[in-house]
């Protein structure tokens, strides 16, 4: 663009302090936004479950037209801003101002982001990270709100700086989970810095917590046709595969969204009882021209069919379909007074051979979104 502007000089030096403003604005300034907005979702865990519940309901693709993404950016750089000086401006005309101050045309105006973002008379409760407060904001919220400045002079990088924040933050709230360790203290120099803020990362899942909003999230994640997957121990793995366990029993419910979708059977070794090895985060199928010599610890064998969830009220019932569920009364899946269980019928199997596998090879991985059930992603 500069090359083709005739106002400007050919000038190397110029051209390289161009470059090197977009390198400096659009990138450190980005990462510290991206590290405050992600310190106030470690301290509002509500906010961030709601964010990347958002987000689970969305194609990757679309993540940047996620309005609460958009809201969570604007209020995190309003809270903290990343320039912690102000704009300058000089006057073009003769101002008095609500207050009655006389500002003589030519005088130079400074104007603090931090103080404007968090003045009361425009935000209410302007100290709160409340990311809702953008879903219908006022006219003087809207004015108020210039991280990138205003004008004609205002922030070239803004275009680019947005695209990075929403895809860095996107990305990372629905991978992981995260929790403040130490706020460590803000320090203002040319840029406005979180000094010392250390967080905890986790991978992401859903809870149980909320069974509404995990049942929308299914819901999402099944319009799409999106790949599921069920980690379970051999053998019983097989045996669902050959017809023999023809009820998969479960301490939780199968969610209603993936009733009668396919779902492919992820095998694991044999472990405890009700207990996963399985990290929440797996590799599945290697690419053919991949030598890795370490083994996946979860393997595709096939997929099933659920024709509905029952619910075992009496241990007379859970007993009366012993031979399809197979389940050892002895063992840590045996009946319990004190908690749930729940029978996933089968609905259809298909075991999968090695020339299936094979032709279906490419890179995909497994995140696990409840308990044992999981999101397969290709990459």
């Amino acid at each position: 663009l500069i090359m083709k502007n005739p106002t400007f000089k050919n000038d190397e030096n110029i051209i390289a302090s161009e470059l090197f403003l977009y390198m400096v604005a659009g990138h450190d300034t980005t990462a510290i936004s991206v590290s405050w907005i992600l310190m106030e979702l470690g301290k509002n865990p509500q906010e961030q479950r709601s964010l990347r519940e958002a987000l689970s309901k969305m194609k990757p693709e679309e993540w940047s037209k996620s309005e609460l993404l958009r809201n969570v950016a604007r209020e995190g750089m309003r809270l903290h801003p990343v320039s912690s000086h102000a704009i300058a401006r000089e006057l073009g005309r003769d101002m008095i101002t609500k207050k009655g101050y006389f500002l003589q045309k030519g005088t130079l105006a400074f104007l603090p982001f931090y103080v404007i973002f968090r003045n009361n008379e425009i935000f209410e409760d302007a100290e709160a990270f409340l990311p809702s407060r953008w879903e219908n904001p006022t006219e003087s919220m809207k004015r108020a709100f210039i991280p990138f400045a205003t004008g004609v002079q205002n922030c070239v990088g803004q275009a680019l700086a947005n695209a990075e924040l929403h895809s860095i933050l996107a990305r990372m709230i629905y991978e992981f989970d995260f929790s403040v360790e130490d706020e460590g203290y803000p320090e203002g120099s040319l840029v406005f810095t979180p000094v010392g803020l250390r967080m905890k990362a986790t991978r992401a899942k859903l809870t149980m917590d909320d069974n509404s909003s995990i049942t929308q999230c299914w819901q999402g994640w099944a319009d799409e046709e999106r790949k599921f997957g069920l980690e379970m121990q051999q053998p019983y793995s097989k045996f669902v595969l050959n017809g023999q366990k023809s009820i998969e029993s479960r301490a939780y419910p199968l969610p209603e969204a993936l009733i009668d979708a396919k779902i492919e059977i992820l095998q694991s070794e044999k472990g405890l009882d009700g207990v996963s090895s399985v990290p929440d985060r797996v590799t599945l199928n290697k690419s053919r021209d991949d030598n890795s010599s370490t083994p996946s610890p979860l393997k595709r064998i096939g997929w099933v069919t659920f024709a509905k969830c029952i619910q075992y009220t009496t241990r007379e019932e859970f007993e009366a379909d012993r031979e399809k569920h197979l389940v050892d009364p002895n063992s840590g899946y045996g009946w319990n007074d004190e908690r749930p269980i729940y029978g996933w019928v089968v609905g259809s199997y298909h075991k999968q051979d090695v020339v299936d596998v094979d032709k279906g090879s490419v890179n995909a991985v497994a995140v696990r979104r409840m308990r044992s059930l999981f999101d397969i992603i290709t990459t």
